[in-house]
């Protein structure tokens, strides 16, 4: 859109013109892009009614503007800065939101962030320029504007919200520097995973526990992480920081022991290590590998022609499993699905909880082999490192009620009260080490085709809601995705989804990966939203085809067998 671009001044008078006239008179602001002594801002979406969801303001200031702080900007850097910044735009605007009349009039704001570091499009730094996104509401008596409180949101509220934001910032190099050099150091420390073949990390004196299952905040008084000697590890950082920690090998891992002593909480922290964590929130050194994936049973959900006969043979009725496809999937093969499909998008660490499993995929003991030899399902027990062998991606297995994964795991571990025991010998020493008794076969490669009937997609919440001509709607709940950590994440993979409807028809789930990361690395967000919004936080790829393959009416076609 063409502005036309107006001294603060100018503003002013224009208020003053629409000053009681219906709320549409906004639009007029639309058109405009309003230069103030440091910075620009445009009104890239005004709001239609005084309680219809706030209106966008951009702010754009040079990069100079950040003083110091703009001289630690690199490509090592700008992630952790704009997180940083983030959370200083979200404390100012809040400090600064007020109802001043009807609907949403005079409220300031975005996102409240969650403790992991990622990019958010409320505030990026694009080349020398800074870009600053919030939502603000545009003041209202009843449905009518509200001049007097227009002129002082955008010639007093808005302006000092933005040199405090800037003086804040430019203020703490030192605390940025602080910030950049940990960033750095969790970066480092998650490729040393790589260079040493490990799957994960988890760090002496790490707090692993949450506040409640709604809090991200590290619960007080929890058990410090503390690892077991033989598993232990000392990593120097380029900080010249020293950790220690248990490093997890990249293989099939076994984490046991009695119920509420930590099992799953160590899962958990191990799922959110693909993303680097804010000082203070306990999880500071637990990093895994980038494409690691927590797979659970989803009875009910949505399967595309995936290849999942390695775990399931051929049905009853004759139905095949090299292209299973379901509308209303049972719990093993639901998960069958979810462990193709993460294969296929090669996934390099795959977490499994037998608590939230089919545990008929998992595993079968030696007397219902031979009450049930008919049964077509082939549990990963029983070709667990012919798995990790031909998937390349490790396994870590939460089993306590079940000992088939124990004699093929290159390491067990036991959790008692919250501290973790390398008991791989004493289990070796009671049940040998044993072999496969089946062969993994990778899964057949598919085609994205498009999805058939999309009226529209959008998210609500954490909900993905896609409307399909005829009035069939269907809504996803990405909290099963344990990689999705804020609401933004949904709101991004519903504009990806608009673009990949349009442009990914005959890519491979692989390349869909590919193709969203390039995008977004090459654009950021304005790769698929134009007007960018303030609401949107960085994605991977991965996770948005682990969204596709759910669709109801996505098309798949199968192409050769995976090498």
């Amino acid at each position: 859109m063409r502005r036309t671009v107006i001294p603060v001044r100018e503003l002013a008078r224009i208020i003053g013109s629409i000053d009681g006239r219906g709320y549409g008179a906004y639009k007029e602001l639309g058109r405009l892009t309003i230069r103030y002594d440091r910075f620009t801002l445009s009104l890239t979406h005004i709001q239609g009614d005084p309680h219809a969801p706030p209106s966008v303001a951009e702010v754009r200031l040079p990069l100079s503007e950040l003083g110091a702080v703009a001289k630690l900007v690199s490509g090592e850097t700008r992630v952790p800065i704009e997180d940083f910044s983030y959370r200083v735009l979200y404390s100012v605007l809040r400090s600064r939101s007020r109802r001043c009349g009807s609907g949403n009039s005079c409220y300031l704001g975005v996102p409240r962030p969650s403790p992991v570091v990622v990019r958010r499009s409320a505030f990026e730094i694009l080349g020398g320029e800074v870009v600053v996104r919030f939502y603000v509401g545009l003041p209202a008596r009843d449905r009518r504007v509200s001049g007097a409180r227009a002129r002082e949101l955008f010639l007093r509220v808005i302006p000092s919200a933005i040199s405090e934001l800037v003086e804040r910032i430019r203020g703490s190099a030192r605390a940025v520097e602080e910030v950049c050099a940990l960033y750095k150091d969790q970066e480092y420390l998650r490729e040393w995973l790589y260079r040493n073949g490990f799957a994960a990390f988890v760090a002496d004196g790490s707090v692993l526990p949450r506040e409640s299952s709604i809090s991200d905040r590290p619960m007080k008084g929890a058990v410090p992480f503390s690892s077991p000697p033989s598993l232990r590890r000392r990593v120097e950082l380029p900080s010249g920081r020293v950790v220690t920690g248990m490093a997890i090998p990249l293989g099939v891992v076994v984490v046991t022991g009695g119920g509420y002593h930590g099992k799953s909480t160590l899962l958990e922290a191990i799922q959110r290590g693909v993303y680097n964590h804010i000082r203070g929130d306990g999880r500071e050194f637990v990093v895994s590998r980038r494409l690691t994936v927590a797979v659970a049973a989803e009875d009910g959900r949505i399967v595309n022609r995936v290849d999942i006969s390695s775990f399931i043979s051929e049905l009853p009725g004759a139905k095949t499993t090299v292209e299973f496809s379901t509308l209303d999937a049972s719990g093993s093969t639901s998960m069958a699905a979810s462990i193709s499909e993460a294969v296929e998008l090669g996934a390099e660490l795959i977490l499994i909880d037998e608590d939230n499993s089919a545990t008929n995929l998992l595993f079968k003991d030696e007397f219902m082999e031979v009450l049930i030899p008919w049964d077509p399902i082939k549990p990963l027990s029983l070709q667990a490192r012919s798995f990790v062998k031909s998937s390349g991606a490790g396994l870590i297995v939460i089993s306590s009620s079940s000992s088939a994964f124990l004699c093929l795991a290159d390491r067990v571990v036991r959790m008692r009260s919250f501290v973790p025991e390398d008991v791989t010998t004493e289990v070796r020493r009671a049940l040998g080490t044993c072999s496969d008794k089946a062969t993994y076969r990778r899964p057949r490669r598919r085609l994205f085709q498009g999805v058939r009937g999309v009226r529209r997609v959008r998210a609500r919440g954490f909900r993905l809601v896609v409307e399909y001509s005829g009035g069939t709607v269907l809504e996803l709940d990405l909290r099963r995705n344990p990689r999705i950590v804020e609401e933004g994440q949904v709101r991004l993979i519903a504009g990806v989804l608009r673009t990949l409807m349009r442009v990914g028809r005959g890519m491979s789930c692989g390349e869909l990966k590919e193709f969203v990361n390039r995008e977004l690395y090459k654009k950021s967000f304005a790769a698929f939203f134009d007007p960018v919004p303030p609401d949107l936080t960085w994605v991977d790829g991965f996770d948005v085809v682990w969204v596709l393959n759910r669709l109801l009416n996505a098309e798949f076609t199968q192409a050769s067998r995976s090498p």
